[in-house]
């Protein structure tokens, strides 16, 4: 990664939160808590971002694997999973297009907001679909 993408990194993942919060108060934690309200078991949320997501997750899931290949997202997700209430989580650093998990190893797929940063939508889109036992 070179230098300029880093800083262009750093700064995306400091102000993302601020930038969108008008947005996520309007419409999206609505989505997200509708999209989430089925989601069980062991769960994959990949392209987790800053973690807009890890507040709610029903109590149904019981493993939850986040994955943010972007290591400054990752930082704001880790603060943010530190102020969430969930268990049971583990941290990856994959993304989307290189999901690195067996087949069948899961039983849903997350994924929001992710495909802008996607090299490969249709890449992306196999690597999750061969993902979950059961999908929503």
């Amino acid at each position: 990664m070179t230098i300029e993408i880093k800083i262009m990194s750093r700064f995306f993942a400091f102000i993302y939160g601020p930038m969108i919060a008008k947005t996520e108060a309007a419409c999206l934690q609505d989505w997200r808590k509708e999209l989430l309200a089925n989601a069980y078991g062991k769960v994959l949320e990949v392209g987790a971002g800053t973690g807009a997501n890890i507040y709610f997750y029903p109590q149904q899931v019981q493993e939850l694997i986040i994955s943010e290949p972007d290591e400054f997202m990752r930082k704001r997700l880790l603060e943010n999973l530190e102020n969430s209430s969930l268990k049971n989580t583990q941290i990856k650093t994959f993304g989307m297009e290189n999901i690195d998990l067996d087949d069948n190893s899961v039983d849903c797929v997350v994924s929001t907001l992710v495909c802008c940063s996607v090299t490969s939508p249709h890449e992306a889109l196999k690597q999750g679909k061969r993902q979950p036992n059961h999908p929503l």
